[in-house]
């Protein structure tokens, strides 16, 4: 059965504190960024900054109130197999 877990990157004076989503502890491209240390909130995002032609971030969801929140879309996201 397929584990989903995340894992919790502090941020710095220029990044904000990020939780990647680990599927079976291998990274996917699904991750949330909590924005709450300026007024901001959670924002539900899929990595594609790999991608040669066009590297970019797809926000999926970019104003959630709670961490809980944003964990169970990005669950959902990643469950249904959706990472655009």
């Amino acid at each position: 059965m397929t584990e989903f877990t995340f894992k919790h990157q502090h941020g710095d004076e220029q990044t904000d504190p990020e939780y990647t989503l680990l599927q079976d502890g291998v990274p996917t491209r699904i991750s949330i960024q909590d924005s709450t240390s300026y007024g901001g909130g959670f924002s539900v995002n899929v990595d594609h900054l790999d991608d040669i032609d066009n590297p970019h971030i797809v926000h999926l969801h970019p104003h959630l109130k709670t961490l809980d929140q944003a964990k169970e879309i990005a669950l959902a996201h990643a469950r249904a197999g959706l990472q655009p």
